[in-house]
């Protein structure tokens, strides 16, 4: 009898025990049931918001384009050229016929077409009483560049033609003392104008040399 109660005394908490395991399983399911926020909350995705973007701008025309890179553009580093600049000065041109017209031999040549003793003559200023008279030459405009070295007198030595109208037609550079003066000489000395060339009452046309003479010292 003492065996059998010692028995009893164990199975006692073993039931227990086994009990108190079952209501555990049964209430799990049970507490699941009464908290589902719990499960929800857990597995919720968060949804973002996606900002704002502002939308690009609209692509500038060809137009804009093209004048904003023109504008970006390497500026030109090359110097510029220098601008030869003609300045009038006062000048005093000698024009003394006696001085300064210089007469060429006399030139006479036999013209193809005409007989023999057809003679066609090139007169030049030894043949003219007294030589070419001037009546004006227009002013020389000194370049600039050989004003500012301190241009004072220069001469240009031209061959000319004095036509029957007193206009004169260059011929020939054939010499000058200063380089730069002789487009500014030239168109000078093609607008002078003379006495209109005679010879026994007749109109002639004379060759020959015309020193220039420029002076552009102050007086």
């Amino acid at each position: 009898m003492g065996k059998s109660l010692k028995r009893g005394d164990r199975l006692i908490p073993a039931l227990v025990a086994g009990v108190l395991t079952f209501l555990l399983f049964l209430l799990l399911p049970l507490s699941r049931m009464l908290s589902p926020d719990s499960d929800e909350e857990r597995w919720n995705v968060r949804e973002i918001t996606p900002a704002q973007v502002p939308p690009p701008p609209p692509p500038e025309p060809v137009e804009s384009q093209q004048s904003s890179l023109a504008s970006a553009a390497a500026p030109d580093l090359r110097p510029a050229p220098e601008q030869l600049s003609l300045k009038a000065l006062p000048i005093t041109l000698s024009v003394n016929p006696d001085a300064d017209l210089i007469a060429s031999p006399a030139i006479s040549s036999l013209a193809g077409g005409f007989n023999a003793g057809d003679e066609i003559r090139r007169f030049t200023f030894a043949d003219l009483d007294g030589g070419p008279r001037v009546l004006s030459v227009p002013p020389v405009s000194i370049p600039l560049r050989l004003a500012r070295r301190g241009f004072g007198r220069g001469r240009v030595v031209f061959s000319i033609r004095i036509l029957t109208d007193g206009s004169v037609e260059i011929l020939d550079v054939l010499e000058s003392t200063h380089p730069e003066l002789i487009d500014a000489a030239r168109r000078s000395a093609s607008r002078a104008r003379f006495e209109p060339p005679e010879i026994n009452g007749q109109p002639v046309e004379v060759e020959g040399k015309w020193p220039l003479l420029i002076d552009a010292s102050p007086r």
